[in-house]
């Protein structure tokens, strides 16, 4: 990430069961068979409680999450949405914390459930940067619109079941701590509220590359913000190798510094330099020789320069 440094010179629940897309939606290709997936469940805490809607007022929410590492740390995860719908609800007022949420929830949904309303639909998107972007609801890395059905006191149901990331969300997420923004404009007056995400992940599979200790060089371009872009064909070249409690460290030819586990031939990072930007993304080898890094980079404060970088490397 040296790269861009020196060329710089410096709710109805509708709103939130799109956050399931947005922060842990980050299945990708390659890893372990889905047979030995293990179910999870991500809490929200009281991140998206009591979220109040309005009936056609646009809505902006946005949070932070720090994702777990044992999902960072794991193979792909996939977003149960059918059971992540059961820990979501629409009441017509705040709930109480005197009891516990879920117990909370259950009863609302029966005690409304004779005032339900004709199930209505709202367009929901999500954005999703870097930790710490106070412009996150401008954010280029979108998922959505998609439609989500819902009333106060009845079930809630998705025409999407499934969405697949783009890298840079990819790339985003491989941080560990991102920031949110739910969008939309919610049909009814209600408060939403989410307790977890449900899922399934895949265990970290064996690696089946030998890439510690090695030396890679190569080429890479990236299509930055706030600074211009650096060409095609810059050089860059780094070295990896394996950290003492088994994951695997790189440091670039800038002196910046990157840590991830490997799992079968993808090694997911994140990193940069301290007080300068952070990076994260992904090394992909096609052999023991030959890889292709694509990452995303953000300056330090967010948002005000970054971008998307490849790299094409080999084994030196």
């Amino acid at each position: 990430m040296n790269k861009k440094v020196s060329n710089s010179s410096a709710c109805s629940t509708i709103v939130v069961i799109l956050i399931c897309f947005s922060f842990v939606g980050c299945g990708s290709s390659g890893g372990s068979s889905g047979d030995d997936a293990q179910q999870v469940e991500l809490t929200l805490g009281s991140k998206v409680r009591n979220v109040q809607l309005q009936a056609g007022v646009p809505l902006e929410f946005r949070f932070t999450y720090d994702i777990p590492g044992s999902i960072t740390e794991s193979g792909d995860f996939k977003v149960d949405l059918a059971g992540t719908l059961k820990n979501a609800s629409l009441s017509a007022g705040p709930i109480s914390g005197n009891r516990s949420l879920k117990e909370t929830l259950i009863l609302l949904a029966r005690a409304l459930i004779k005032d339900a309303l004709a199930a209505e639909m709202a367009q929901v998107t999500a954005h999703i940067s870097y930790a710490g972007d106070a412009d996150v609801c401008s954010s280029p890395t979108v998922f959505g619109p998609y439609g989500i059905s819902g009333a106060i006191g009845m079930a809630l149901t998705s025409s999407t079941e499934t969405v697949t990331p783009t890298q840079r969300s990819i790339d985003i997420m491989n941080s560990g701590s991102i920031e949110v923004c739910i969008v939309t404009t919610p049909p009814i007056d209600a408060y939403a509220t989410v307790t977890a995400i449900e899922g399934e992940v895949e265990p970290c599979a064996e690696a089946t590359v030998d890439i510690a200790p090695s030396n890679w060089s190569g080429t890479y371009r990236c299509d930055n913000f706030g600074v211009s872009s650096d060409p095609p064909g810059s050089p860059i070249s780094l070295s990896i190798s394996r950290n003492p409690d088994g994951s695997y460290k790189y440091i670039d030819d800038g002196g910046a510094e990157y840590n991830g586990h490997l799992c079968g031939n993808k090694f997911r990072f994140n990193g940069g330099i301290p007080g300068s930007f952070t990076e994260s993304g992904t090394l992909k080898f096609s052999s023991n020789d030959k890889a292709t890094k694509t990452s995303t980079w953000n300056g330090i404060p967010v948002g005000i320069m970054g971008g998307d970088c490849k790299d094409i490397l080999e084994r030196i």
